[in-house]
């Protein structure tokens, strides 16, 4: 996933090549600036699945950490 700082220090064939990646449609007559928004938008409506997932097994890990060092410290006292 790209965010704006990234996407502006790419050049306009690069970004050409992200959005035909996501199907965006006739990128060669987008400006530059314009491909950029267009990238943001399309990644915000069809954010990718792994990250989602992963994002939520970080918060099962975290989660279960959290207890473990929780569960640990009640029973020293």
């Amino acid at each position: 996933m790209y965010d704006i700082l990234d996407l502006n220090n790419k050049k306009v064939a690069e970004l050409r090549e992200i959005a035909d990646t996501l199907s965006i449609s006739k990128p060669e007559k987008l400006k530059k600036q314009d491909l950029v928004y267009k990238i943001l938008d399309e990644q915000a409506l069809n954010p990718p699945k792994k990250k989602v997932n992963n994002q939520a097994e970080e918060k099962k890990t975290v989660t279960e950490t959290v207890k473990e060092s929780t569960t640990n410290t009640s029973d020293k006292g």
